[in-house]
């Protein structure tokens, strides 16, 4: 064979390993890919058009879900200028810092359904606690039921509807509970269970514990004895 072949046959072996890599660099495992054991091809930022909404995982989305919502009692109630003064309004933030570290076990202990119905009933209360345990309700029903939350998941999407300050202070969902299935309960028990793990490590991360005197809020949610 001659010279001039072999080059050519050489360099029609370079052009092939070089479009090898270049095809290798486009396909990576996505998160969801690894997720589901797929190789999807990843878009580089000159495929991806600027502003294109990126799609989140399940638990990315419970994640920024819950910040929002714990953003928004942090700026709702925030600190007092003057460590001194009086901060009731403040106590609403701590007290819904409490309540969501304990709803947690108060479903395991009653179950989702009369979780619920404890927070509903206790944030009907004309206490100073009342307002926390609404907040945390708001919160908790709008990720199951709202297109925004778990979404179409959710065996109670659509299942209540939010009033005109955004609230779910209405026995709508414990309606759609003690109505459905055990199959569905169980599905979004675990669920509500997967979104208080990010609710109340927010609300640990932005919410102090103690008033400026140091007395550290009651961190219960109570028993459903104590609801009126």
């Amino acid at each position: 064979m001659s010279k001039k072949s072999n080059n050519k046959n050489r360099s029609r072996s370079n052009g092939n390993e070089t479009s090898s890599l270049r095809n290798a660099r486009t396909v990576t495992a996505s998160p969801a890919a690894a997720y589901t054991g797929k190789q999807t091809p990843v878009q580089t930022p000159a495929q991806t058009p600027a502003g294109a909404p990126v799609a989140l995982s399940l638990d990315q989305r419970r994640a920024a879900f819950a910040l929002a919502c714990v953003q928004q009692v942090d700026s709702a109630f925030p600190l007092p200028a003057n460590g001194d003064e009086d901060d009731a309004k403040r106590s609403v933030a701590r007290g819904y810092r409490a309540y969501s570290r304990n709803l947690p076990s108060t479903i395991i202990v009653n179950g989702l359904g009369q979780a619920i119905a404890l927070e509903l009933a206790q944030s009907a209360r004309n206490q100073k606690d009342s307002e926390g345990h609404g907040l945390l309700l708001d919160h908790v029903t709008a990720w199951l039921v709202a297109k925004g939350g778990w979404g179409v998941s959710s065996p109670y999407h659509g299942g209540a509807k939010a009033d005109r300050k955004g609230q779910y202070r209405k026995p709508e969902l414990i309606a759609a509970i003690v109505s459905g299935s055990d199959f569905d309960l169980v599905r979004a028990q675990i669920e509500t269970m997967a979104f208080l793990k990010w609710l109340k490590t927010f609300a640990e991360a932005l919410i102090e514990s103690r008033d400026p005197k140091g007395n550290e809020d009651a961190d219960t949610t109570g028993t459903l004895e104590d609801a009126p």
